[in-house]
């Protein structure tokens, strides 16, 4: 017999079955042909009961799913004719909510997210996923320090719960510069005051703490002053960019009346952003002494792991003059330098390869009490 309405169903795909036997749930429409929608929701399909849309023992995943299924519903009542079974379910970003997925997927094409990056999201979602059923959107300060504590309680390192809020960090808000929330719980919560992060936030240096720290490495030579200048003269580099650029294909040349070093582009691990490296050296022979050290070792830093020598560096740092330095300090002094001799935002961002939006990172730590009093003074007072 043929309908007259489009036919929703909805069950667990039991061939899709994970090593902890949860099944993911899918809404299914015949109409026209035939679609499914993944509802992102997991059970054991022993759990379902398909007559009343729950999953034993757990209200807020059948919740959910009574709610997508209304929205199926109600997406079908406003639809005009001729529509198929995809057109039932294919919602609008009101009408489905917010899909941690989608957001990372349109977040990745905007900026460019290298491929590492993305694995972390997605880890850290399944880490989420394995520890409440509440819609990420939905949680207060109070619930995300709820769940940092029962995975610090499970034994998580702090480093991996700090790299877990710091993914639903950027993704909350992502969703808040789109429009999708209205505010982002985690920008609230300083995540060191309450022992969940485990590194020392980077500040940047004095010029007289730079002085400092070349002189040491002057006299010790250690390979994690030379890296750390490395980053401070060449764009303020990450690690994993230094160690993969050519050092050999760096060249001295001309520009304009001015002698520079220049490497080409590469781009960002992190961003995916295209950097053009630039570095005057006329009057700065300290960058002309770390690009020739850099040249002589190069092979050499290629032969241990990215990890192990993110680890050795701020061991070797916590020997320098400088109280609580770490590697990624040297990017926040270069950025701190090129904000405070006024260089264009969009310039900046060129350097650093990130959008104008993403140096409020770097900036926020320059506006201290102490700075917006200078500039208030020399602003307001003739």
């Amino acid at each position: 017999m043929k309908t007259t309405t489009p036919q929703i169903t909805v069950k667990p795909d039991t061939q899709k079955v994970k090593k902890d036997g949860q099944a993911p749930i899918y809404i299914y429409c015949s109409w026209r042909g035939r679609a499914r929608m993944a509802t992102g929701i997991y059970c054991l399909p022993s759990e379902f009961n398909s007559k009343t849309l729950s999953i034993k023992s757990q209200p807020e995943k059948s919740k959910r799913l009574r709610d997508l299924l209304a929205s199926v519903e109600e997406n079908i009542t406003t639809l005009t004719e001729p529509y198929t079974a995809k057109d039932c379910l294919t919602l609008t970003p009101k009408q489905k909510g917010l899909s941690y997925i989608n957001l990372l997927s349109e977040m990745s094409n905007r900026r460019g997210l290298a491929e590492s990056n993305i694995k972390k999201y997605i880890t850290s979602y399944h880490a989420y996923q394995n520890t409440t059923t509440t819609p990420f959107e939905d949680n207060s300060e109070s619930d995300w320090k709820g769940i940092a504590k029962t995975w610090k309680n499970q034994g998580t390192s702090l480093t991996t719960i700090w790299v877990r809020l710091s993914c639903f960090k950027a993704i909350l808000n992502y969703a808040l510069e789109t429009g999708r929330i209205k505010e982002n719980p985690l920008n609230n919560w300083k995540f060191k005051k309450d022992g969940y992060k485990a590194q020392t936030n980077p500040r940047a240096l004095t010029k007289e703490e730079v002085d400092d720290l070349w002189n040491w490495w002057i006299i010790t030579e250690d390979f994690a002053g030379l890296l750390w200048f490395a980053s401070y003269y060449f764009n303020g580099l990450a690690l994993c960019d230094l160690l993969k650029m050519d050092w050999n294909n760096v060249k001295f040349k001309f520009v304009g009346g001015m002698m520079i070093l220049s490497g080409g582009v590469i781009n960002r691990s992190k961003t995916n952003e295209p950097v053009p490296i630039v570095c005057p050296v006329e009057n700065n022979s300290r960058a002309t002494r770390i690009f020739g050290t850099m040249q002589l070792y190069s092979n050499d830093l290629k032969k241990r792991s990215i990890a192990n020598w993110s680890k050795l560096i701020n061991k070797h740092l916590k020997k320098s003059p400088i109280p609580d330095l770490t590697f990624y300090s040297a990017r926040h002094t270069y950025c701190t330098n090129l904000v405070n001799s006024n260089i264009p935002l969009t310039d900046i961002a060129t350097l650093l390869g990130r959008n104008v939006e993403g140096l409020s990172v770097y900036i926020r730590q320059l506006q201290t009490e102490e700075h917006l009093a200078k500039i208030l003074d020399k602003a307001m007072t003739k």
